[in-house]
């Protein structure tokens, strides 16, 4: 049986995702776009990474029927959970780090073909204290995506 929001998520992930290469393999690696937290375009990428990853851990407790608790004890927690993420992968190429970034991509899209048809609306914890459906969470971590590209954009203009 085939859903379509399945289908309809899976291109919105890939069209999102070639409109921000697109924007990013144009910039330099080294551009500050954070200055307040010295973070380049690289560690952006990785930041986005480390929340898809979040995301790709909610799926994967949702196919095996298992919850996991968010990254982050609370939402005060937020920016160091942001800024250790980033300071435990800066040692990484940014040429690894967009294969990191593809490769999570490509997971998240394999587990949406694992998840039955029962669960897909079935709400579940989301890795950031609310609960919600896998198009929610998906959806909402597009716009953290889309967000993340605005902001570079603005700052390298």
């Amino acid at each position: 049986m085939t859903n379509p929001e399945k289908a309809e998520l899976i291109k919105l992930l890939d069209e999102t995702r070639a409109q921000t290469l697109s924007v990013f393999e144009e910039m330099d690696g080294d551009a500050i776009i954070y200055p307040d937290g010295n973070w380049t375009l690289k560690d952006v990428i990785v930041h986005l990474t480390i929340w898809e990853e979040e995301g790709v851990n909610a799926l994967l407790g949702l196919v095996e029927g298992k919850t996991s608790p968010p990254p982050f004890a609370s939402a005060e927690e937020l920016d160091t959970f942001n800024n250790q993420g980033v300071q435990k992968r800066r040692h990484l190429s940014l040429e690894q780090v967009y294969a990191d970034f593809q490769a999570t991509r490509n997971r998240m899209k394999a587990l949406l073909n694992d998840i039955p048809a029962d669960d897909f609306s079935r709400p579940f914890p989301l890795p950031w204290f609310e609960e919600g459906t896998v198009s929610t969470m998906l959806r909402s971590l597009v716009q953290h995506e889309q967000e993340h590209v605005r902001q570079a954009q603005e700052r390298s203009a």
